[in-house]
């Protein structure tokens, strides 16, 4: 079965929630355009109550500066999510920023070829669904080798089609938020852990 990510966690009440419920993975935008932003200062308060067993991921983009960058290492999250090539150049750059760090690339940063030249320790590759390509991801022969996390806002139905189909390591929940931008759907989030759990 593969694990759980919920992505756009804002505050102390969801993580916990979703730790609890055994989601494995919880991302944290830090994200300048996002609409799930939070500052250093809340990303820091969620990171410190996280139980060890919950893995954490912040999402950085190529808004960042030089001081936030430096100020997100400082919270040693367990990953960092990068959808913009410039910021894998950026921080290749940077002596201060430690290359133990493990990262998460969206499939649109790097092609598949190019994967070895990464200055980074690359664990996963999330590839970004949406209604128009979701026929055409059934159809893809990913690598036995490559770590998949697939990110989709649909249905439970079809994401239990998806994961039978593809069997990717990690689904990234995203809509069991669209209620409300700042806090999640606790009922439709236990729904989805357990159904995908059987997976």
């Amino acid at each position: 079965m593969p694990n759980i990510k919920i992505s756009g966690i804002t505050n102390t009440k969801d993580a916990k929630w979703a730790a609890l419920l055994g989601v494995e993975y919880i991302s944290i935008s830090l994200i300048k355009d996002s609409v799930k932003k939070v500052s250093l200062e809340r990303a820091a308060e969620i990171l410190d109550m996280l139980p060890s067993y919950t893995k954490s991921i912040l999402e950085i983009g190529n808004a960042q500066n030089d001081i936030s960058l430096k100020r997100a290492v400082e919270l040693k999250p367990d990953y960092f999510s990068v959808n913009d090539p410039e910021m894998i150049n950026m921080i290749s750059k940077k002596d201060d920023v430690p290359r133990q760090y493990k990262y998460i690339l969206e499939s649109s940063v790097v092609r598949e070829e190019l994967i070895r030249e990464i200055p980074v320790s690359v664990d996963f590759i999330e590839y970004n669904l949406n209604d128009e390509n979701f026929r055409k991801v059934l159809e893809i022969d990913f690598n036995d080798n490559e770590n998949i996390i697939i990110n989709g806002d649909f249905e439970l139905d079809e994401i239990v089609k998806t994961c039978k189909k593809i069997l990717p390591n990690v689904w990234s929940i995203r809509n069991i938020i669209d209620k409300s931008p700042r806090r999640i759907d606790y009922d439709k989030m236990k729904e989805y852990i357990r159904e995908i759990s059987l997976i």
